[in-house]
């Protein structure tokens, strides 16, 4: 399991310095809110919805985070999106590793 993390996390760290970025991440995920309900900007809701999911689905292999049982992909969401706005001055890290470290706080393992 471990090497799942540490394969994730070594993909992360190669990627370009214009990777998608907490930042980022936050504007796709309030784009309606803060721009109206278009299209366009629903189309940026689920490229940030999409985008924590897949995560999440990577991060859950590593054994580092254990799902509730009926937990929903919106909570999961509400989760990193309240990450993100709580700590403005880790926004410009990648997208992926933030991620991780709100569902690693929230969603712990039990050993």
């Amino acid at each position: 399991m471990i090497r799942y993390l540490i394969s994730a996390m070594c993909l992360v760290a190669a990627t370009s310095a214009n990777a998608y970025s907490g930042n980022d991440l936050l504007n796709d995920l309030t784009s309606t809110k803060s721009k109206g309900l278009t299209p366009g900007n629903a189309l940026q809701d689920g490229v940030g919805m999409g985008y924590i999911m897949g995560a999440s689905d990577m991060i859950s292999q590593s054994g580092t985070v254990c799902y509730r049982q009926n937990v929903t992909n919106g909570q999961i969401s509400a989760v990193v999106q309240k990450y993100l706005e709580s700590n403005p001055e880790t926004r410009d890290a990648k997208a992926a590793l933030l991620i991780y470290i709100a569902l690693k706080a929230h969603f712990p393992c039990e050993k």
